[in-house]
């Protein structure tokens, strides 16, 4: 008789992973890491998602998704809570990984963007953003969750969130820094609060942000796409740039702060700001602006 039940709960959860493989989602089942076992899943739509992150789910929507798979988990006493976020594309899942993703301690890699903390392990690789936390922040549980997110990872195709070219001059790579994608007014919020009084005008509008942040350096570097010629001209005013349409760089100096902004269409710009005690100014402004002249 109990070989007849495992059997049957064998078959079950066969079942169970070919519907889930065939409904997109990485596949993930009992013994795939040390001890795991699934306790538990269940999936959202963008109906159902407040039910499961009540007052988060906003922020969600606004960047394009599309459905979760939230499974819980246990291995060896530790407790695990995996999420997979099914986003619109890859640079959705992106975008809500790096406003969620906080400052990393490092660690391990992965073949994706990744945070890797001890009680939580993010990542966003094509459609997904994936989160693994525990309930220990252990050792053993950070290994274990790294078997997870690995596992998952790699049943995703790989893809490129396509980042704005600007980020690739080399003397902003040697930068260093992590890279953020807002979208929209919660996105601002959430990812970049500082900036939040410049996008104060706007609402449809993409912006790759990349800070800079360290015991001398105080940098950041922004490319925007704007959903009109308003609300681009309401940033352009809001950082100080009155009636500026595209003709190469302006520059002003005020509160402490130097800023620049490049109008390279209507719609479209690409803005930097540091601390004016930033000796490499000069040469960041001269790269951005050939890059982007030329």
């Amino acid at each position: 008789m109990n070989r007849l039940i495992l059997h049957a709960a064998a078959a079950f959860h066969l079942c169970c992973s070919i519907a889930l493989a065939q409904s997109g989602f990485p596949v993930l089942s009992d013994g795939e890491a040390p001890g795991l076992h699934i306790l538990h899943e269940k999936t959202y739509d963008g109906t159902s998602l407040w039910g499961y992150i009540n007052g988060g789910a906003d922020v969600y929507l606004e960047y394009g998704f599309s459905q979760l798979l939230a499974r819980k988990a246990e291995a060896d006493g530790i407790k695990f809570q995996i999420d997979l976020y099914r986003m619109q594309n890859p640079a959705s899942a992106f975008g809500i990984f790096s406003i969620s993703a906080a400052t990393c301690p490092g660690g391990d890699s992965l073949d994706a963007h990744h945070c890797i903390s001890r009680y939580q392990v993010q990542a966003a690789r094509g459609d997904f953003y994936v989160s693994v936390a525990n309930d220990k922040g252990t050792p053993e549980a950070g290994r274990i969750g790294m078997t997870i997110v690995r596992r998952l990872l790699s049943q995703i195709g790989p893809s490129d969130p396509m980042l704005p070219p600007v980020f690739g001059i080399p003397s902003l790579r040697a930068l260093g820094g992590s890279m953020k994608f807002m979208k929209g007014r919660l996105g601002i919020e959430n990812g970049f609060p500082a900036w939040e009084g410049l996008f104060s005008g706007c609402d449809t509008y993409a912006a790759h942000i990349l800070p800079v942040r360290s015991d001398t350096v105080e940098l950041s570097l922004a490319h925007i796409a704007f959903g009109s010629v308003r609300e681009a001209d309401s940033f352009s005013s809001a950082a100080g740039f009155q009636n500026f349409r595209p003709a190469g760089v302006q520059r002003r100096e005020t509160e402490g702060a130097i800023r620049c902004l490049w109008r390279l269409s209507d719609t479209e710009c690409v803005y930097l700001e540091a601390g004016t005690g930033y000796d490499r100014m000069d040469a960041i402004v001269s790269a951005v602006d050939a890059f982007v002249t030329r």
